[in-house]
């Protein structure tokens, strides 16, 4: 007689090996039409860890206590670039990173505009460590948060213009949280 532990273990088991053979497939299918990773240049990189500690935030306070300015970094031949979103909290202050759907706080969200055309992304946001808050949320808080963003811009596409970055968030205290809102900074784009 077959147990139910069993079947269970079996059908994880054959799960996990069909789950394998559908990703070595996508693998193999992108190499045969041509996809390939974008990788971002390193003095970018390095550019964009300096230009993160240069950023000014407007200072936070209790009426206001999440502050937030951003900048842009380009590679030396302009091909690509950075957005460095930095965020300072108040102590005691945090916002949520994630949450489960039984919970009724916020999570928080990156808000980028950027032009139509001409604008690739090439990496997802890299996002400051979080901290386990309760089984519902794990926030983040701190005085210096950085979410990067890597992007390409298109051969022959000239940027001069504004774009606007910024946070949708609920901030909270151990004994109050503020209405979620969104916060953006403007800043100058400009590849010539």
């Amino acid at each position: 007689m077959v147990t139910n532990l069993e079947i269970n273990t079996k059908l994880k088991n054959y799960m996990k090996s069909k789950f394998r053979t559908f990703l070595y497939a996508i693998l193999i299918g992108c190499s045969f039409i041509g996809v390939k990773a974008q990788v971002i240049d390193e003095s970018l990189q390095l550019k964009a860890s300096v230009a993160f500690n240069e950023i000014e935030i407007p200072e936070p306070n209790r009426f206001d206590p999440l502050g937030l300015n951003a900048k842009i970094v380009w590679s030396e031949n302009k091909e690509q670039c950075a957005i460095i979103l930095k965020v300072e909290l108040l102590t005691d202050w945090h916002i949520y990173a994630s949450v489960t759907s039984a919970s009724p706080f916020i999570p928080t969200e990156i808000e980028l505009e950027l032009p139509e055309k001409g604008v690739i992304s090439i990496s997802e946001w890299e996002l400051p460590e979080s901290e386990y808050y309760n089984e519902d949320c794990m926030v983040f808080v701190g005085e210096e948060l950085h979410f990067i963003k890597y992007f390409k811009v298109e051969k022959g596409t000239v940027l001069n213009g504004n774009i606007k970055c910024g946070l949708y968030y609920q901030a909270c205290d151990p004994y109050k949280c503020i209405q979620p809102q969104t916060k953006m900074v403007s800043i100058k784009i400009n590849n010539k």
